[in-house]
């Protein structure tokens, strides 16, 4: 079995409700597997950075399914995200950094335990696993409504 990943991960978000969804697509060896979480913790002080914590939950949520010593090509469509991701910090807001630390740290956590990782950023509709990802994330933000 080989240990390289296609990873697909969206975030999907409700500002009103301060609630939203992570879903991923997960593609090893021609083998799919989909999963996605409800996020209903969206604290106030995190509303203007909401886009960016839900893209990083998702991206944390994603790799948290793969076996430590992965190789992980990760798609997602927020390039600020990338960004931060790749630099392994958040910059370019201070505000941000410090509201986003807990969550940032946790998803640094998981690209640590990969062998590597590589991002592709892509557009919406780029492609059917990405799509599906954006639908689950989309599922799991429906679930965070009526878990609360």
């Amino acid at each position: 079995m080989s240990n390289s990943f296609s990873v697909w991960c969206d975030g999907a978000l409700n500002k009103e409700r301060n609630l939203g969804g992570t879903g991923w697509v997960v593609v090893n060896n021609g083998k799919l597997k989909e999963g996605k979480e409800p996020v209903s913790d969206i604290h106030s002080s995190m509303r203007p950075f909401a886009p960016a914590f839900i893209e990083i939950r998702a991206f944390e949520r994603s790799l948290a399914t793969l076996p430590d010593g992965a190789a992980a090509h990760v798609r997602m469509d927020n390039a600020k995200v990338i960004r931060w991701l790749e630099k392994g910090a958040i910059t370019g807001n201070d505000d941000a950094a410090n509201t986003l630390a807990l969550f940032f740290t946790m998803a640094s956590a998981q690209k640590a335990r990969m062998a590597s990782v590589t991002f592709t950023r892509v557009a919406s509709a780029a492609n059917e696993n990405f799509i599906r990802a954006t639908e689950l994330s989309r599922e799991a933000r429906t679930t965070a409504y009526h878990l609360r």
